[in-house]
């Protein structure tokens, strides 16, 4: 059986935008400025992906046959591994928040505040392992002598699952606006940045099964 995906990390969240600067009744200039936007979150790392299954393994048979008319195949084969889940995608970071309009006042001008960064992306999960193919069992066929020649037998191996794939990055968050108005306007935030946060790393392929074996035996006369 395949193993399931992993799960996406969650969005961060967005920055909260800064305030808005305010005129002073007094005769003061200080304190009526705008405020930054808060940066945003980054996004949640995805979860690992979950390893296939084993394939199941072929049961030890005894098979006694009459006599034979026309050709049979035996084939003797153990169960396909199933495939590694994909590595959730990282979530995406949070933009970042606007700042603050400034204020036209009438002894001095509030200045805006600057916008805020951009939250990186989430790194992606693992993706994972195939299982491992089941082995071939051992078959011994028992058929009048003249009919030997009428079966063909084979025991390929198994195949073991396919990795799963690792999931990407998140998408980093936007920059933030800066405010406008007053005294100066404020600067823009910068994009996030996914300087060392990694995609998810694929997993490993199941290895195949161990190939079983069929012997062809004269069945004994009575």
């Amino acid at each position: 059986m395949a193993g399931n995906p992993g799960n996406a990390g969650s969005a961060g969240a967005n920055g909260p935008g800064g305030s808005d600067g305010y005129c002073k009744n007094s005769g003061s200039c200080t304190g009526g400025d705008a405020s930054d936007g808060g940066n945003g979150s980054p996004g949640s790392a995805g979860t690992l992906g979950l390893n296939g299954s084993a394939g199941n393994e072929a049961d030890n048979v005894s098979l006694l046959i009459g006599a034979l008319s026309s050709p049979i195949s035996i084939i003797n084969i153990g169960g396909i591994g199933g495939a590694g889940g994909a590595g959730g995608n990282g979530g995406n970071g949070g933009n970042g928040g606007n700042g603050g309009n400034g204020a036209n006042c009438a002894a001095c001008h509030a200045n805006s505040g600057n916008g805020a960064n951009g939250g990186a992306g989430g790194a992606g999960g693992n993706g994972g392992n195939g299982g491992n193919g089941g082995n071939g069992a051992t078959v011994n066929v028992y058929v009048p002598t003249g009919s030997a020649n009428l079966i063909t037998g084979s025991s390929p191996q198994a195949l073991g699952g396919t990795l799963g794939v690792g999931g990407s990055i998140g998408t980093v968050g936007g920059p933030g606006n800066g405010g406008t108005g007053g005294g100066s306007n404020g600067s823009n935030g910068s994009p996030g940045s996914n300087t060392g946060v990694n995609a998810g790393s694929p997993g490993i392929a199941g290895s195949p099964g161990n190939a079983g074996s069929i012997s062809i035996n004269p069945a004994t006369q009575s």
